[in-house]
């Protein structure tokens, strides 16, 4: 899943919870107002799926990619694989 900034009209961006063509997790509390109609919030989905928010009207920046989400979650996990045991 990438990390996204969505900028778009209030309207649009609030239709956005009713999508169930894919899964979209749009972070409300990170709504900020651009001063000329849009607004821009963080969102999470497939970047597969950036082509149908912009088709919806968004404006799609990248914020974290698929790949770099993925490696970072291999990190993790190799990070906690080599922790020794708990006793």
């Amino acid at each position: 899943m990438a990390v996204l900034a969505l900028t778009a009209p209030p309207a649009i961006l609030g239709s956005l919870t009713g999508i169930s063509d894919f899964p979209l997790a749009v972070v409300r509390t990170t709504a900020a107002d651009n001063g000329d109609g849009t607004w821009t919030v963080t969102a999470e989905t497939e970047e597969t799926n950036i082509s149908a928010l912009q088709s919806l009207g968004c404006v799609v920046l990248t914020v974290v990619s698929d790949a770099d989400q993925l490696a970072l979650w291999q990190t993790i996990d190799t990070q906690i694989d080599d922790e020794p045991p708990v006793a």
